[in-house]
């Protein structure tokens, strides 16, 4: 039996268990569940609650959508109608000078009633309600064209006297225009077109973005522009506006908001805005191309400048402006020698020039339309008789024949004009005795229902037409 210390014993008497006490662990364990359990209630709550609230605002502001609409509906009921009490009492402001415009814009609905097919349908297609401002887009229909007005509302707290009873009631009430309420500014940016304007009116912005683009292709295809120009166009909430290019940058459109009055909602970029806009860029596009060049009046060059803005703006909007030299010229030598013969073009340029850019040698064997232009040149020789300018008149008839000559002055001496010339046909009309080409244009003149027709011969003389009788 060997010998055992003190501390060999003790080991022995005393057991160690490896391991948490069970007991305390499942306590620890319930008090987590609890915590967890606490804080996915406070949550839940809190949740509830955020509901309740965002539930709560939602009905408060669909009551208040439902009364705004309430208002609009009375108003149109009253302009639809003819009831000008009803429709001035929901509208509202500091000064009597708006109750004055909503008189006269009553009056106004009511005349467009008696000119026009118009129905008011009082169709709220938008609205925005930010605290006590309204926005809304009420629908009318004219001549069966839809369109939009922009009505602004302010909700009004009822007014009581010192006894609390009710003088003035509470209410949304139509207010003057509040053009800081136009929504956020945003920006349309396309490959050469840069379009600023704010929320209300993002429809037109995208559907003029779109054809601008389009235009700008059409026109440099054309004009064969050096370089494409970036055009920049501003939409603004300013009632004193009117379409123009800005001061500051030669390539900048501003334009008044077509919400200030009415807009149309079938077609954003109305066709009345889309000729207004495509005679400015035209008229641009042609300037830039000349460089700016003074025409001389009663020059060809006159005519020619004038004829490719409209043809462009033909173009542009697809109808037909009846620049037949100039759509025929496209159409037999391609659209690029309109910008060749722009950029030769001088101040007293001839009808002539027409060869150098065509590199057709002689004018009689161009195969175009002279119709608008034999019409231009009687039309000028009818202001030049009116005007007294006898020098200008005689640079247009071959003069070179004493006969043609002596007809010129009896013309100019006693006023006499063709009244209203519209060239109807032209036609060869082979080679005069001097072996110069001719043509016999067809001339209606006349006022409507009382027409006549005769027949004017020109001559090409060192290529330029020129009259004979």
């Amino acid at each position: 039996m060997g010998i055992r210390f003190d501390w060999e014993i003790e080991a022995e008497q005393n057991t160690f268990v490896a391991g948490e006490d069970p007991a305390a662990a499942k306590r620890r364990r319930g008090l987590r569940f609890r915590l967890l359990l606490m804080v996915a209630l406070v949550f839940m709550i809190i949740g509830a609650i955020v509901v309740l609230i965002a539930t709560r605002a939602d009905q408060i502001q669909q009551e208040e959508e439902n009364t705004l609409r309430a208002t609009v509906d009375a108003e149109v009921a009253a302009l639809r109608i003819g009831n000008r009490s009803e429709f001035l009492s929901v509208q509202r402001s500091a000064t009597d000078v708006w109750l004055q415009t909503q008189d006269r814009t009553f009056d106004a609905y009511q005349q467009l009633k008696l000119e026009s097919d118009i129905r008011l349908t009082g169709q709220v297609q938008d609205i925005e309600i930010s605290e006590r401002r309204g926005r809304v887009k009420v629908e009318e229909v004219i001549d069966g064209v839809p369109y939009q007005r922009m009505w602004f509302y302010w909700r009004y707290d009822p007014v009581l006297n010192d006894q609390g009873v009710e003088i003035e009631p509470g209410g949304w009430f139509h207010v003057p225009p509040d053009y800081t309420f136009w929504g956020d500014t945003q920006l349309y940016e396309g490959e050469q077109v840069r379009i600023s304007y704010r929320e209300v009116d993002s429809a037109l912005a995208q559907s003029m973005g779109a054809q601008l683009e389009s235009w700008l292709t059409t026109a440099c295809n054309a004009l064969t522009c050096s370089e494409v120009p970036t055009l920049a166009v501003s939409i603004e909430v300013d009632d004193a506006l009117s379409l123009r290019w800005a001061e500051e940058n030669e390539w900048q459109l501003r334009l008044p908001s077509p919400y200030i009055n009415r807009a149309r909602t079938d077609m954003p970029f109305s066709p009345e805005l889309r000729i207004e806009i495509a005679a400015l860029l035209a008229e641009r596009l042609v300037n830039t191309t000349t460089n700016n060049l003074q025409i001389q009046f009663a020059s060809d060059a006159d005519f020619l400048r004038q004829s490719v803005v409209s043809w462009l703006v033909g173009q542009f909007v697809q109808v037909n402006p009846e620049t037949y030299l100039i759509a025929s010229l496209a159409t037999q030598y391609g659209a690029p020698v309109i910008g060749q013969m722009l950029t030769a073009l001088a101040p007293e340029s001839s009808i002539a020039i027409l060869s150098t850019a065509t590199g057709v040698e002689s004018l009689a064997q161009l195969s175009v339309d002279w119709r608008d232009f034999l019409t231009w040149r009687l039309t000028l020789e009818n202001q030049l008789i009116r005007a007294g300018d006898i020098d200008s008149l005689l640079r247009w008839y071959d003069v070179r024949d004493e006969a043609i000559n002596t007809l010129v002055y009896d013309r100019y001496n006693q006023n006499i004009v063709i009244e209203n010339p519209l060239v109807l046909l032209v036609q060869d009309a082979g080679v005069g005795a001097d072996g110069s080409p001719q043509l016999l244009a067809t001339v209606q003149s006349g006022a409507e229902g009382a027409t006549t027709q005769q027949e004017v011969t020109f001559r090409l003389i060192d290529n330029v037409w020129k009259r004979i009788n």
